[in-house]
């Protein structure tokens, strides 16, 4: 080990952990990330990150709250300017939204639903709200289509739908890049005529 002093008192250190270990899960996933790893490319004793993230499920809870607000906010953006003039293509853009968020970003996507299914501590309070959030867009979105419709059922239909394709494209199983485009809307378009 050098003769390098570890700095114990960074100002930033929680969102400066955040941010190195948002970037190991974006390139390599999430599977070999640790509190030690990120306190080493942080320059700082693993003491002093464990004083701001009990574990690694806590900093992983971190992450996934961050990535749920980001799908949230690319699903809300997707949809503005339709969803007032036209209900059906805002529901298509909210799909496409979640599609190319999940294809650009696979390990992230991969790892926050890993961690919202498994993970029972507090830390995933505040991504399970942003969790909720995205259900919200969708559930909106689906009752600006029909009021009368049975919510519940359409919205798993939906995000099965997207969320399947999704996982089939990281996979490598998905339509090549020349047709990826065609049939996400195409797979869009049809969940949502179920519907109607």
């Amino acid at each position: 080990m050098s003769g390098k002093k570890l700095n114990y008192h960074h100002g930033d250190l929680p969102e400066q952990i955040t941010r190195i270990a948002w970037e190991k899960v974006r390139q390599s996933g999430a599977d070999k990330l640790s509190l030690r790893s990120c306190a080493r490319e942080a320059g700082v004793d693993p003491a002093a990150v464990y004083r701001h993230f009990k574990s690694r499920e806590d900093l992983l809870g971190h992450l996934a709250n961050r990535a749920f607000s980001e799908l949230s906010t690319a699903m809300e953006t997707a949809e503005a300017q339709f969803k007032d003039r036209d209900p059906k293509e805002a529901l298509v853009q909210i799909g496409l939204a979640y599609i190319r968020y999940a294809v650009d970003r696979p390990h992230v996507f991969q790892m926050m639903f890993d961690i919202a299914g498994r993970y029972t501590g507090e830390g995933m309070s505040g991504a399970s709200e942003e969790g909720r959030g995205a259900y919200d867009i969708l559930v909106r979105a689906i009752r600006r289509l029909d009021p009368k419709t049975n919510v519940e059922v359409h919205i798993f239909t939906l995000w099965s739908v997207v969320h399947g394709f999704s996982k089939l494209a990281n996979a490598g199983l998905g339509p090549g890049t020349s047709h990826f485009d065609h049939v996400s809307r195409a797979i869009c378009e049809n969940a949502m005529a179920s519907i109607s």
